[in-house]
């Protein structure tokens, strides 16, 4: 526990550490957010903070693979490499869009292959959480991960619409996932604790910590598209890794849903992103809007308490 707990500060320190410099180099490059109707904030903001969490992260991950006691995870395979890789791509992705305001296409296949970097690298999803469902082949398996993948970090961009809600809120969710995998990881191999989603949580939550001081309310920078994707992704990934660590095989239909629900934490996390973000592609089209077009100012009121003004900000 002592390991996992010092990446996390880690991860904590240096997002913290670094969201300054990323707040002046956004000033620099123009990536500020301006005033508009719809929004809560009375000054122009700067985005970028997406860059100081992934710093956290990337930092975290190297001191892990330098530490003994996680040889076991680093030596099996490129799974950590893979999380990381597929971090940065949508990092850079979001760095880009929140400097140039891509193209939600654009947008899109960037995430699609950070998806297919996350699978290729070897985090695939192989069951279907509570119906105990094994997936048996590899391609069926690819697809699966690159859409949960893409679902999730799009409902974090959905719902990073207030000061420090996405960062909070993951930070909340992924402490209690967090205790589950160190669980687990105890469990399913008693003399080595090592654990690669356990891993990958203990840097999310730290550098959501570390972020978190400079984005509360009043927001001094926002995390951007380039940290929200990040956050998804990120989730996403400590999730399906954990769906490879259990058996339906060898679980009861009496012990399926206590050993499942656990892994259910990241989806409830981001069930209110998830069903906000499913109602605003409805009210959009049904207007006969672009789906990725931000929610217009005559809907703020009916709509201001889940977030969606300010949605993907």
């Amino acid at each position: 526990m002592k390991v996992y707990l010092t990446l996390m500060a880690i991860a904590a320190l240096v997002a913290y550490v670094a969201t300054p410099a990323m707040r002046h180099l956004a000033f620099r490059v123009g990536a500020i957010t301006a005033v508009r109707e719809r929004d809560v904030h009375t000054t122009p903001i700067p985005r970028l903070g997406g860059i100081a969490i992934f710093l956290g992260l990337a930092v975290a991950g190297v001191v892990a693979s330098a530490v003994p006691f996680l040889d076991p995870v680093f030596a099996a395979g490129r799974e950590p490499w893979a999380v990381l890789g597929a971090a940065a791509i949508v990092c850079a992705l979001g760095m880009a869009d929140d400097i140039w305001d891509l193209d939600w296409m654009a947008k899109l296949g960037g995430q699609f292959l950070a998806g297919l970097v996350l699978a290729w690298g070897g985090v695939q999803l192989v069951t279907v959480p509570i119906a105990g469902v094994t997936i048996g082949s590899s391609y069926v398996s690819l697809i699966a991960t690159v859409f949960v993948v893409v679902i999730a970090m799009n409902a974090v961009n959905f719902v990073d619409g207030l000061d420090g809600l996405a960062a909070g809120m993951i930070a909340i969710g992924g402490l209690a996932f967090f205790t589950y995998t160190y669980l687990l990881a105890r469990s399913a191999s008693p003399g080595d604790y090592s654990s690669l989603a356990t891993i990958v949580v203990a840097l999310l939550v730290g550098a959501c910590l570390g972020f978190l001081p400079h984005n509360v309310h009043p927001a001094r920078i926002f995390m951007g598209d380039s940290g929200s994707m990040v956050l998804g992704l990120m989730l996403a990934a400590a999730a399906i890794i954990v769906t490879g660590q259990i058996d339906p095989a060898v679980i009861s239909e009496r012990e399926r849903i206590p050993a499942f629900i656990p892994i259910m934490l990241p989806i409830m996390v981001l069930a209110v992103p998830l069903i906000d973000m499913t109602a605003a592609v409805i009210r959009r089209a049904a207007r006969g809007s672009r789906p990725s077009r931000p929610t217009s100012t005559t809907s703020i009121t009916c709509c201001c308490a889940a977030g969606t003004r300010t949605a993907g900000r």
